[in-house]
């Protein structure tokens, strides 16, 4: 195995000084790439539109939630785009935590890019990460839906779909958290960077056909029988009437309640009782499954 240490230190080409730390991880060990970005939002731009991805976060104590989970994600995305890629697992692990050390990050998002072009070189991204606020996870987000916005092979993290939901988010009004994409069948699927969640009919709707499967919307369907029915399918537009609550989730922030979709209100209009028990429920089981990085 090569070394971890990079060949260079930080310098104004590595991105540290404007907020986003970014190597790439070669055969030799961590090299500078030739450009500055702001945050992992910022450094898309740079990225290849031809590849396969992952985000995730840390914790204070250097924790990531199912970080082989990940992995595994990773190499299943690339084999279904045909790129060879096989991960050396233990050596990201160690080149991602001597980029914490460099940057002097407590906890940190990081991203794992694999290009097609040459899948054996990873791109490293990281920024300073600070979880939702308390206010946030209590009172909850607006959202907007897009209509016919199912994404094409949707269970490949495929970096071209990165580009194209800046574009998307780029489009929205200030104070819309997430865009919810639609299907053809009129089914609510999932957000641009989420998975979404309905509560009907006294049942859990989530879709598993047609989205990428979340780490945490895992997490979601393995303590939410214990609250509540779930039916693994988009909930139909044509039943949004009956919708009493709404949620999304991902790894980095795990339950997020939706109190408004396209300006109304959903059920009271705060996030309801069943939301705040599965996300305390989903809390307690993440907690469970961090994995040292």
């Amino acid at each position: 195995m090569g070394t971890i240490l990079p060949t260079m230190g930080a310098d104004t080409m590595s991105g540290c000084p404007r907020g986003c730390y970014i190597r790439r991880l070669t055969a030799g060990g961590l090299e500078p790439v030739l450009y500055a970005a702001e945050s992992l939002s910022d450094a898309v731009q740079y990225e290849p539109r031809d590849g396969v991805y992952t985000v995730s976060s840390t914790d204070c104590q250097r924790r990531v939630l199912r970080l082989t989970a990940h992995f595994d994600r990773l190499e299943e995305s690339a084999a279904g785009a045909g790129i060879p890629l096989r991960l050396e697992r233990e050596r990201i692990r160690a080149a991602l935590r001597h980029m914490m050390d460099e940057a002097g990050f407590e906890a940190a998002r990081f991203r794992i890019t694999a290009p097609r072009e040459e899948p054996q070189v990873l791109i490293l991204s990281m920024e300073d990460f600070t979880p939702p606020s308390a206010e946030l996870r209590a009172g909850g987000v607006s959202v907007v839906t897009r209509l016919d916005g199912a994404r094409r092979a949707a269970y490949i993290k495929g970096t071209d779909w990165m580009h194209e939901r800046q574009v998307i988010e780029a489009a929205q009004a200030d104070g819309v958290y997430e865009v919810i994409l639609q299907d053809g069948e009129g089914r609510l699927l999932e957000g641009l960077g989420s998975n979404f969640y309905a509560i009907a009919a006294g049942q859990l709707w989530t879709a598993l056909v047609g989205v990428l499967r979340g780490i945490a919307q895992g997490i979601v369907l393995e303590v939410a029988p214990a609250q509540l029915p779930t039916r693994r399918e988009g909930l139909p537009v044509a039943r949004r009437a009956e919708m009493t609550e709404a949620f999304l989730t991902s790894s980095s922030r795990g339950i997020i309640p939706i109190i408004a979709i396209d300006g109304e209100p959903v059920g009271t209009g705060r996030p309801g009782a069943q939301t705040l028990a599965l996300q305390a429920a989903y809390d307690e089981r993440a907690a469970e499954l961090k994995e040292a990085l």
